[in-house]
């Protein structure tokens, strides 16, 4: 009894806070793509959109989770005859064979609810890593990552993010080479590529984001946070899944072939006979040893 109160405050607690980061998710893409619409395409906002829609509805599994946990906690603390007594049905049901179809039932739901709620999970950290990733470069912050800043001297010029534009590997030219602008600026930059680097950049990108950093509706350090805590949280739908197949891997054991075993002898009781067609082989194969071992005999006689 004490190892099913461990367990359900476990599963109830952790539960509760998988609700809480779903919830969180859900209203933070809404703050972003109502709050500042401009930050967004209209195709991601109608796939955030969506994405939301479908994550208020994955809160039902881990809320349905977390609620039938606490009023296990609650009966174990209060009446805990009732938890022995639902035990007890729940036996004799097994017995009669519909405990078995129930519990095949609510574990296979239950893994799939729990696939769903992981794949939301995952999107959101990814979504929100990759926002924050963008945001930090509109605003030219420290955590904007750059995907190169180093220069091969003499040979050419290596691939870099600089002055929000991107610039590809090239070789020595006299011809300039044209930037790519980052996404929220836009530009046709173009700079050379000497012996000694990359030169300066002339039409650099201009910024397109009609949105303050300070009017943002969400900050940039809250959804880092919430991604990293939705990768953390994302362990207790997988641990659900592994706890449901391995209950009905208890439900349905694999039949495994029994070994042949070598016959045991009982004392008083010879071992079983070999077949009569093998009886007989060995006898006239005896027969024929032991005639021609008389024979010899005869002639040293």
């Amino acid at each position: 009894m004490i190892g099913t109160l461990i367990t359900a405050i476990f599963k109830g607690l952790f539960s509760l806070g998988l609700v809480g980061m779903l919830a969180a998710s859900a209203v933070i893409i809404g703050d972003l793509i109502w709050g500042n619409p401009d930050l967004f395409t209209q195709d991601e906002i109608q796939t955030y959109t969506t994405f939301r829609t479908i994550t208020l509805y994955s809160i039902i599994v881990p809320g349905i989770v977390a609620l039938w946990n606490i009023v296990i906690i609650l009966v174990y603390i209060f009446a805990p005859g009732v938890l022995e007594g639902f035990t007890t049905a729940k036996n004799v049901a097994s017995g009669l064979g519909i405990g078995k179809i129930l519990q095949t039932i609510v574990e296979v739901i239950s893994i799939i609810a729990s696939l769903l709620v992981a794949v939301v999970a995952v999107y959101w950290s990814i979504t929100f890593s990759a926002i924050a990733g963008t945001l930090a470069c509109y605003y030219n912050l420290p955590s904007c990552q750059v995907t190169s800043s180093s220069e091969v001297t003499g040979v050419g010029c290596n691939t870099r993010l600089e002055s929000n534009a991107n610039w590809v590997e090239s070789t020595v030219s006299a011809t300039s080479y044209t930037g790519t602008c980052v996404e929220g600026y836009t530009g046709t930059p173009t700079r050379l590529c000497t012996a000694e680097g990359w030169g300066p950049i002339t039409n650099g990108c201009v910024k397109t984001v009609r949105v303050k950093q300070e009017d943002l509706k969400v900050p940039i350090d809250t959804l880092t946070t919430t991604s990293s805590a939705l990768q953390w949280f994302l362990a207790i739908p997988i641990i659900v899944i592994i706890m449901s197949i391995a209950s009905l891997v208890k439900l349905y054991p694999p039949k495994l072939k029994p070994i042949p075993q070598a016959p045991q002898q009982v004392q008083g009781v010879p071992y079983p006979l070999p077949p009569q067609g093998f009886q007989n082989s060995v006898t006239q194969f005896a027969d024929r040893i032991g005639g021609g071992l008389n024979n010899k005999l005869a002639q040293l006689q």
